[in-house]
């Protein structure tokens, strides 16, 4: 029995205004749901603040998980 490879994504949403509530973000939804149309899960989404080293670590963690990182800013 062959078993398809399940391919999967991490999505990083950058920005001090999502963490703050004075914007929503409106694309994880439609990411995910492009990412799942093109047969990639959504595996994990994680939103960090406009700082440098904050994005280099989440980029760090999320990758060994996941075949690709996407960002959306």
């Amino acid at each position: 029995m062959t078993s398809e490879r399940i391919w999967t994504a991490g999505l990083l949403v950058i920005g001090d205004e999502i963490l703050s509530g004075r914007t929503q973000d409106r694309n994880v939804a439609q990411v995910g749901a492009w990412l799942n149309l093109q047969g990639i899960r959504l595996s994990e989404v994680r939103i960090v603040p406009d700082d440098l080293e904050t994005i280099a670590g989440a980029v760090k963690i999320t990758f060994p998980s996941t075949e690709a990182v996407c960002n959306r800013c």
